[in-house]
């Protein structure tokens, strides 16, 4: 009941929370820069803006976001898909930036995971490298469980049972689109989900066995029922994975260290500064 109560409260709240009308100009700003001229591309990825924008999104009120907001990332989206570089860090510092989305009304963070989902369907082999199974279980794990925090210090939320229930699916749908077609998961992704399985509550594990166990390594395998993935066409009408997280053998290691600045994200940002200069 206080979950409820706390999610009627910040709903009601966003509709009248003021800033709530100039984010969407401030980002239709930004995206016009971005699109005017390809030198404002380059001096984005130079000057960090992204960086600074996830600390400017991490210091404001989450009832600032709306629909029409989100609608605008996904055009930033798709001005970045030239600009492999930016793009990743755009996903890095603002599309996965879960320590700020968690805390928006529901109806956001399912616009959100529908977002998200269409990037993956386009750029599968760039998620599975650049956040790869073990990052996106990290998100179930910290911002998405069930029937208690993973720790005392876990990121707070003001979603409802039900609502976090919801959200999970999408995340599942986001795993399962990083393989292409009906392949498999590598034997270290499975490990990384069946790690998560060994420490997660029953209900917990239930939904991950049903979207995930088929596409497991046949020693990892569990019986199930698996549902059909579907993002209906209705989306196409309608944002960080950006915590540091280590990459050790154990379950406690997949979870983020909200204790670090955007400047401390030394394993994404190593990952990421070697995949950009392989390309370069």
């Amino acid at each position: 009941q206080q979950g409820q109560t706390e999610s009627s409260s910040l709903s009601v709240m966003m509709q009248h929370h003021p800033q709530r009308s100039y984010l969407p100009r401030l980002l239709d700003m930004l995206l016009n820069f971005l699109e005017k001229d390809k030198n404002n591309l380059k001096e984005m990825l130079t000057h960090e803006g992204f960086q600074v924008m996830c600390h400017i999104f991490q210091k404001a009120s989450p009832t600032i976001w709306s629909a029409e907001s989100m609608n605008i990332l996904e055009k930033i989206c798709a001005v970045l898909e030239s600009e492999t570089q930016l793009y990743k860090t755009f996903v890095l510092y603002v599309l996965l930036n879960f320590q700020v989305w968690v805390l928006t009304e529901s109806e956001v963070q399912t616009i959100l995971m529908k977002l998200i989902i269409r990037q993956i369907i386009k750029r599968p082999k760039l998620f599975r490298t650049l956040i790869g199974v073990q990052g996106f279980i990290g998100i179930l794990k910290s911002f998405y469980w069930i029937e208690s925090p993973p720790s005392e210090a876990s990121q707070p939320r003001y979603l409802t049972v039900p609502e976090a229930k919801h959200l999970r699916q999408f995340v599942l749908q986001q795993i399962r689109f990083l393989l292409p077609d009906s392949s498999m998961f590598t034997e270290k992704e499975g490990s990384y989900i069946n790690l998560y399985l060994t420490a997660s509550t029953k209900e917990e594990s239930a939904d991950v066995k049903q979207f995930l166990s088929p596409h497991l390594p046949a020693h990892h395998q569990q019986p199930h029922s698996h549902p059909q993935l579907h993002i209906s066409s209705e989306t196409d009408k309608e944002r960080p994975f950006s915590e540091k997280y280590s990459l050790d053998e154990n379950i406690s290691a997949i979870s983020f260290d909200h204790s670090q600045s955007p400047r401390s994200w030394k394993l994404l940002l190593r990952s990421l500064n070697s995949e950009l200069s392989e390309e370069n």
